[in-house]
C-alpha cells in the first residue's frame, strides 16, 4: 500500500514538472513577441538616405512644374539628343530630348496621334511643353501641328505660265503663292457684294487679296507657298 502511494506521488510530481515546462515554453515566446512589437523601430542610415532622395525628387518636380511653359516654332535642326526651333519673332530655342521621358504627338483637328522621334523633320511646326530655362526647354511633350498664316496685301505680279502670283503685304513682306487645283479661289462681286468662285483668269495686278497658307511644311526663311484660300477684292471696289 505504501509502495503504491509512493509511486502515485512520484508520477504526480513528474506530471506537474512536465506541465510546468510546457507552459513555460508556450508563454515565453509570446512575451518576447509582445515585447518586440511594442518597440518602435529605429530608422537606419539607408532609410534616411532613401527619404532624403525622395525629398530631393519631390523638390525637383515642384521646381520643374513652376518653370514649365509652352514654346512654338519651326524645326530648323534635329540631333540625337536635341533639336532647334525658331519662333515667329525669330527667337531660337534649344529643345532637349529625353529618350524615356519625351512624348511626341501629331495634332489633326481634335485628334492626336502618337508619333516617334524619327517622324520629326525640318520644317515641322511644333509646340513644346516642359521646363524652360532661358532659351532652353527640356521637352516633356512635343506636338506636331499645322501653322496657318492669315494675311492680306496687293497682287504685284500674275504669272500665267506657272499659275503663281506675287503678293506684297501691308508689312512690305513679299510672298509667291502657287495656285493649286485645291486652292479655294473667291472674289467679291462689287455690284451684288456676293462672294463668288473664280478661276485664275480673274487675277489681276493691283487687286487686294486676303490669303491663308500653311507654313509648317517649309523652313521659316522661305517665301513661296501653296496657298489654301484666297479672297480677292477688286480695286474698283475702292474707287466707287
Amino acid at each position: 500500500m505504501k509502495k503504491s502511494l509512493i509511486q502515485l506521488i512520484i508520477i504526480f510530481g513528474f506530471l506537474t514538472i512536465a506541465v510546468s515546462q510546457i507552459l513555460a515554453v508556450t508563454v515565453t515566446p509570446t512575451q518576447e513577441v509582445t515585447n518586440e512589437s511594442s518597440e518602435t523601430p529605429t530608422p537606419t542610415v539607408v532609410d534616411k538616405e532613401i527619404q532624403q532622395l525622395k525629398d530631393k525628387v519631390a523638390s525637383k518636380i515642384s521646381e520643374e512644374l513652376k518653370n514649365s511653359k509652352a514654346v512654338a516654332g519651326v524645326v530648323t535642326n534635329i540631333n540625337s539628343l536635341d533639336l532647334s526651333i525658331t519662333t515667329d519673332d525669330k527667337t531660337e530655342y534649344e529643345v532637349k530630348l529625353d529618350e524615356a521621358l519625351t512624348k511626341y504627338y501629331q495634332v489633326a483637328g481634335a485628334v492626336t496621334k502618337e508619333l516617334a522621334k524619327s517622324d520629326l523633320k525640318k520644317g515641322d511646326y511644333i509646340i513644346v511643353t516642359g521646363p524652360q530655362f532661358d532659351k532652353s526647354v527640356n521637352a516633356n511633350v512635343i506636338y506636331v501641328d499645322e501653322k496657318y498664316i492669315v494675311g492680306s496685301g496687293k497682287i504685284a505680279e500674275v504669272n500665267q505660265s506657272d499659275y503663281s502670283i506675287k503678293v506684297v503685304t501691308e508689312d512690305k513682306e513679299n510672298f509667291i503663292f502657287d495656285i493649286q487645283t485645291s486652292t479655294t479661289q473667291q472674289m467679291l462681286n462689287i455690284k451684288s457684294l456676293d462672294i463668288e468662285k473664280i478661276g485664275f483668269s480673274k487675277f489681276k495686278e493691283g487687286d487686294t487679296i486676303h490669303f491663308v497658307f500653311k507654313k509648317s511644311d517649309l523652313l521659316i526663311n522661305k517665301t513661296r507657298f501653296d496657298v489654301l484660300k484666297i479672297l480677292i477684292i477688286p480695286q474698283e471696289y475702292f474707287q466707287k
